[in-house]
């Protein structure tokens, strides 16, 4: 089974669009992993819905340490972005252990400027 380790940040800055223009979730969501050519190779296509929670909006980059997505929280109904670690990491117990010192030194971070980290957990497995 291929497991994911995932980190989620909160956005600070409102949805576009007109106010109440939220997106509500379709009858029969994509599920995980979806081809597309315009994400050049990416885990996730828009629209992917992950753990009936997240529904993916774009892919924001890639480097080392994996992909971040733009996503919507659509349980809390806010936009966040999704830190995929890359299949090679995401099964290495040290790279793991390093993302959730990560994640828990990022919590202690309050500040106006910098990105607040709300979660880690994992998908597909």
């Amino acid at each position: 089974m291929d497991i994911e380790a995932t980190l989620t940040l909160g956005f600070e800055t409102a949805p576009r669009g007109p106010p109440g223009a939220f997106p509500r979730k379709q009858d029969s969501p994509p599920r995980g992993r979806i081809s597309s050519d315009a994400f050049d190779g990416a885990r996730f296509a828009p629209g992917a819905f992950l753990g009936d929670r997240y529904r993916i909006v774009a892919m924001a980059g890639r480097g080392g340490m994996g992909e971040v997505y733009r996503a919507e929280d659509l349980k809390l109904r806010q936009t966040v972005a999704l830190k995929f670690l890359p299949d090679a990491l995401a099964r290495n117990g040290a790279a793991l252990a390093r993302l959730h010192r990560e994640v828990s030194i990022a919590r202690q971070v309050s500040h106006p400027n910098v990105c607040r980290v709300f979660d880690v957990g994992e998908t597909e497995g």
